[in-house]
């Protein structure tokens, strides 16, 4: 009877840890962090300038930066082009993530950024400056409001790019987050984008890179440089106070209020537990009948 309710209490225990444990992605090379990561500033590489010694020329400071994830197949891709294309705040730079597998333009540096450090779940997704998230063409509406209210602190480009190098210059608590793009325009609307290509990393350890051996680098091509400090993701504020109702994603609806930054991943735990639960239920019920059945048998034995 004491093996069988040990073995009971090891299963409950089991199942008691795994719905304790929590569930996050870490951001770039960081295991874990109960800081949240920041985008310190953002900057772009002017590589083909012709006067690449003078940093006024090759580098430019990013105060609106903008990331949008789209998909070819997304209906409503087509609104948020439109919304994005008619931004013209200074010092903004907007970046496109085709990151569905499904596009003819697909990257997996994209897919990863959406699904791994971001862990987005929706087309059309906006993301403003690493921090603020609008999902859905009707979100997107109100982007430009957040523009006029927040923008990203300035850089120092001391000693930072030579024409061929980049050289990091951060903090040990910081990374260099380096997307390569190229324009091109989207069929679905004919609004021209810089589409990402590629990405690369500096940081302490790694504080160099050659450009044109990283990136194959085209004439129309830009370089876009973000300095993240390390962290782990949480959350994402809200960009806009509109809900999402009849978005769709893949063919699946979802309801109403719902939003795209993961905040069910509280809960995942929970879930995990119970879904554990029930499928140990039916062995332990079975288990149960067996030791009621084979308890009398052997009191009887002992008579």
């Amino acid at each position: 009877m004491l093996p069988a309710l040990f073995m009971e209490a090891r299963v409950f225990l089991a199942v008691f840890l795994l719905s304790t444990l929590q569930f996050s992605t870490p951001v770039h090379g960081v295991q874990s962090s109960e800081q949240q990561p920041t985008m310190q500033s953002s900057f772009e590489i002017d590589y083909s300038c012709p006067e690449l010694q003078n940093e006024s020329c090759s580098v430019h400071p990013t105060l609106h930066l903008i990331e949008y994830f789209s998909a070819d197949w997304c209906i409503p891709c087509a609104d948020v082009d439109e919304i994005l294309s008619e931004i013209e705040s200074p010092n903004t730079k907007i970046i496109l993530h085709q990151a569905s597998n499904f596009d003819e333009d697909y990257t997996s540096a994209s897919f990863g950024h959406f699904e791994g450090e971001y862990r987005l779940l929706y087309f059309p997704s906006v993301v403003y400056n690493g921090m603020y998230l609008f999902t859905g063409s009707r979100q997107a509406l109100d982007i430009e409001a957040q523009l006029n209210s927040t923008s990203l602190p300035p850089f120092s480009f001391a000693d930072i790019f030579d024409g061929r190098q980049l050289v990091f210059n951060g903090s040990d608590n910081e990374y260099w987050e380096i997307w390569y793009t190229e324009p091109m325009i989207k069929n679905r609307s004919d609004v021209e984008f810089n589409v990402v290509q590629s990405v690369a990393y500096l940081n302490e350890e790694e504080p160099r890179l050659n450009i044109s051996e990283v990136f194959a680098l085209d004439e129309q091509g830009s370089i876009q440089v973000n300095v993240w400090t390390y962290g782990q993701r949480g959350k994402f504020l809200a960009g806009s106070n509109a809900t999402l109702s009849g978005f769709d994603f893949l063919d699946e609806s979802f309801e109403p209020d719902q939003q795209s930054s993961h905040q069910g991943d509280q809960n995942l735990p929970l879930y995990v537990g119970g879904i554990l639960f029930l499928l140990l239920y039916p062995a332990l019920v079975s288990h149960y009948r067996m030791m009621r059945k084979s308890t009398p048998k052997g009191r009887d034995e002992e008579q």
